[in-house]
């Protein structure tokens, strides 16, 4: 399948300490809609968010000769997210993302290869439905032009499967004149009990000295299993005050 995806955010500051947010994904056989509201404090900034999803399983025959019928499942997603920002020290903490998704919740991603595997005549049930993820990133600001480093780790199970993924990850960023560059090490436990490590390189650059100047992006990536991937990114500002952007 092809299918197209329009995607869509939305954000605005309510009052200086309040803001409002919202979101839409939609294609031909899913939708998904989110809102949500932040809130900044003394202490550090709170957010909540809910997410409706719809999402349309086509008819299909599994490889024991079993009909599968068509169906639509819709299911919600809730997120509460906590940062801290310690401009004294340059640490950035976000005890972030604790995430609730009921059973018949599927993001893009879930949906698209849920319909691939009836396509393949394999049960809806044989791709993971993420129940519950809790994520924890800190970031800490290096003296001078030594750079930032940051350290992250989540972990995720599922409602139709056993065991939970687990994820670790280390980086660090620093620029050089105009070019900014960061190195980050992955490593990743499956609930299957699989491991894998992979490392990635990036490095960005201005083509161009304007104020709208465009930015490149250029990253490879290595893993464990000999996998090599790289990735180039274009992007820059437009407009008087740079609304816009691409």
């Amino acid at each position: 399948e092809t299918p197209a995806l329009l995607q869509g955010t939305y954000q605005r500051g309510l009052t200086n300490a309040i803001t409002g947010y919202g979101g839409i994904q939609a294609s031909q056989n899913y939708y998904s809609l989110q809102i949500g509201v932040a809130l900044g404090t003394p202490l550090g900034a709170f957010a909540l968010d809910a997410t409706q999803a719809r999402t349309q399983l086509d008819s299909g025959i599994t490889e024991s000769g079993e009909a599968q019928p068509s169906e639509t499942r819709t299911g919600q997603s809730y997120r509460m997210t906590y940062s801290k920002n310690i401009s004294e020290t340059g640490s950035n903490i976000s005890v972030a993302a604790y995430r609730f998704s009921t059973d018949g919740y599927m993001d893009f991603l879930t949906a698209a290869q849920t319909r691939d595997a009836i396509s393949d005549g394999l049960s809806a049930d044989s791709i993971r439905r993420a129940k519950n993820r809790f994520t924890v990133t800190a970031s800490q600001a290096l003296p001078g032009d030594y750079g930032q480093f940051y350290v992250s780790a989540s972990t995720q199970n599922y409602w139709n499967m056993g065991g939970n993924d687990q994820q670790y990850q280390f980086g660090y960023n620093n620029r050089y004149k105009l070019i900014t560059y960061g190195v980050s090490f992955n490593r990743t436990f499956s609930n299957f009990g699989d491991e894998q490590d992979s490392v990635l390189l990036s490095v960005s650059l201005p083509l161009g000295g304007e104020s709208h100047s465009q930015q490149l992006r250029m990253e490879v990536a290595n893993d464990s299993d000999g996998r090599v991937s790289e990735r180039a990114t274009l992007s820059g500002n437009a407009g008087k005050d740079n609304q816009g952007n691409y």
